[in-house]
């Protein structure tokens, strides 16, 4: 983590995301750690599983390669 602190994965399980425009998103195998003020998802992981990931405007807009 950006804080040099290390913490244990509590549980893995499936999430969905409803976009604002689309279809929702879901990311399956994620980690759950208790102690996290906020919630991560990994851009990586995102490109990934086919996602464009653009930043602008303070929002993140996701969209998948094959649409």
């Amino acid at each position: 983590m950006g804080d040099d602190r290390r913490y244990s994965a509590t549980d893995i399980g499936t999430v969905t995301f409803q976009r604002e425009f689309g279809s929702p998103i879901t990311l399956k195998y994620v980690m759950c750690v208790l102690g996290l003020k906020n919630n991560l998802v990994v851009v990586s992981m995102l490109e990934d599983r086919g996602y464009d990931v653009i930043f602008r405007k303070g929002k993140a807009l996701l969209r998948h390669i094959a649409t």
